[in-house]
């Protein structure tokens, strides 16, 4: 996913970084102190960025581009029936 806001990005002159763990944090706080307009990560090592002081979200707007699934049991049923038969 981050490859593919890497690609548009470019496209329209927008600056962006992905954020994970695993990798040292020199080269992500290089890359923020530069400036982006876009940022991907994980939660783990954006919250490790805000509380390093390396990523602001003042004016930041944010959103989730792929909520997680439901899982099963929350998903709604087709009603088929009476109430007394569902499960």
């Amino acid at each position: 996913m981050a490859a593919d806001f890497e690609y548009y990005a470019k496209s329209f002159s927008l600056g962006c970084v992905c954020l994970y763990g695993g990798t040292q944090y020199a080269p992500q706080e290089g890359i923020l102190r530069r400036g982006v307009d876009i940022v991907i990560g994980t939660p783990g090592r954006v919250k490790d960025h805000l509380e390093r002081g390396t990523l602001n979200l003042r004016c930041a707007t944010c959103q989730r581009v792929r909520p997680p699934p439901s899982p099963p049991c929350l998903r709604r049923r087709p009603h088929h029936g009476s109430p007394a038969l569902r499960l």
